[in-house]
């Protein structure tokens, strides 16, 4: 059955999976001030009045994934912050263009890169503008994709804001290892077991199990080759499934990640789910049976 879906998900992905909007025709958009201006002075107090920050959660991908709460909170904000880590990665954008008529748009880029120092720069950066806005009473909006609260760069750009003083709110949204679960059709727990949530380190080095638990691998990328060949290791393959792309035109879903073809450049937005070894080696369980 596997590898019937795998095969079949190049069609479904023109039939079936949802259209990411495209830009609106019109967008206002701030420019980051240049390289060589002074930075402004961030606000030292912030003035009385509803203005906010908020991280909205727009989900991994599929834009009917999109919360009511998040609809409205997208709606009452003149401003929108969005992510851009590079390489034309602005999925958060894409989300919600069709929502943004009229907004400023603030393209706030978010390297990602290991040093510390530059990534400090970049959040600081933000915060400087995001603040700007707040001081004049706008409230602002910065997209996330998934959830705010998991893996998130609005961590960080929250942090700075909320120690100027300024309120700061999370809105919830999907996660992308609960879709990406949906999309395979697959059960993250079950009962009494544990679920373990894991990035996946510099050559896809993962946690050496020490407990039971379905363990789900984020942030793994160019690593998905090393990553398999980690669990086939540790017998932790079997049942294994893999996501790219969750809800996005591009979507694979590939309900076997041992069959799956991963290609030179594995898809960047990937969620490895492995289940309890327990349930995958239990039959009845695997197969779903109450």
């Amino acid at each position: 059955m596997g590898a019937q879906r795998v095969a079949s998900r190049g069609a479904e992905a023109t039939a079936s999976a949802p259209a990411v909007p495209a830009a609106p025709a019109v967008r206002v958009t701030e420019a980051a001030p240049p390289a060589t201006a002074p930075a402004a002075p961030a606000p030292a107090v912030p003035p009385s009045g509803p203005a906010a920050l908020w991280g909205v959660s727009v989900g991994p991908g599929d834009p009917e994934l999109l919360t009511l709460k998040a609809v409205r909170v997208l709606e009452a904000s003149p401003v929108v912050a969005v992510p851009d880590i590079g390489h034309k990665r602005r999925t958060a954008y894409a989300i919600v263009s069709d929502r943004l008529q009229g907004k400023t748009v603030l393209d706030c880029a978010t390297p990602m890169v290991s040093d510390p120092s530059v990534t400090a720069a970049a959040y600081d950066a933000i915060a400087d503008r995001i603040c700007a806005h707040l001081a004049c009473g706008r409230q602002v909006a910065y997209v996330v994709l998934g959830d705010a609260t998991v893996y998130s760069t609005y961590g960080y750009v929250r942090q700075r804001v909320a120690a100027r003083g300024f309120a700061t709110f999370i809105v919830p949204g999907v996660t992308s290892f609960c879709a990406a679960a949906a999309q395979a059709n697959l059960m993250l727990c079950e009962g009494s077991e544990r679920l373990l949530i894991e990035p996946v380190g510099k050559a896809g080095a993962v946690d050496e199990p020490s407990f039971d638990a379905t363990r789900v691998y984020m942030k793994v990328g160019r690593h998905l080759p090393a990553l398999r060949a980690t669990l086939d290791e540790r017998g932790m393959l079997e049942g294994a499934a893999m996501v790219a792309n969750c809800g996005l035109p591009d979507e694979e879903v590939h309900p076997r990640f041992a069959d799956a073809v991963l290609g030179e450049r594995p898809p960047y937005l990937s969620v490895v789910i492995a289940p309890s070894p327990v349930r995958a080696h239990d039959p009845k369980r695997a197969g779903g049976e109450a």
